[in-house]
């Protein structure tokens, strides 16, 4: 999910990059409580008539349930901020939680950045979101499907007033069109 933020200033733009979160934290707690309920219940009736070995797996089960269901929660809180200032551009990255702050900032010279849209190293991979400047390039919106990775190209190119030519002339190589951002 792409959110725009204009700032106080008339060149002050942010772009927030987020994945999608099909079910709240919640809902997450909501649904490893039903699982565990279910998995503790059949392996606390197995253990009644004598099949105990059931229920430490039973338990492992729902331990091992909760640990993935939170890294795979962990992972779509995950926030790219791309903010676009009259002098420079700043990509910020790090993990939405109350008190954190960014793990990785890079900043390069509004002027020279490049904004690219560059075919994956394998066929089956995605295209990749590319900005740079002086030689140095930073991936941006690894997690957005395929059409949000392409607006936000389309709306970062026309923002910075010009694209990376090789990547991105009117049908670019990962066989895309490139049009204005009114259009998409």
């Amino acid at each position: 999910m792409v959110t725009t933020v204009s700032g106080p200033g008339q060149d002050d733009y942010r772009f927030i990059l987020r994945p999608d979160r099909s079910l709240s934290w919640q809902g997450n707690l909501v649904f490893v409580g039903s699982v565990a309920a279910i998995a503790l219940t059949i392996g606390i009736g197995f253990a009644v008539i004598g099949l105990w070995l059931v229920l430490p797996f039973a338990g492992l089960e729902v331990a091992l349930l909760t640990l993935g269901l939170y890294l795979t929660v962990l992972r779509r809180h995950q926030v790219e901020v791309v903010s676009v200032r009259p002098d420079a551009v700043e990509i910020s990255k790090g993990v939405e939680r109350p008190g954190s702050g960014p793990r990785e900032t890079t900043s390069f010279p509004r002027a020279w950045v490049r904004v690219a849209y560059r075919r994956a190293e394998h066929p089956w991979y995605p295209c990749r979101l590319v900005l740079g400047a002086h030689g140095r390039e930073i991936e941006i919106g690894g997690f957005l499907h395929e059409a949000e990775r392409r607006r936000c190209a389309t709306a970062l190119g026309n923002l910075l007033g010009w694209r990376d030519a090789k990547s991105m002339p009117g049908d670019d190589e990962c066989g895309h069109c490139w049009a204005d951002e009114d259009k998409l």
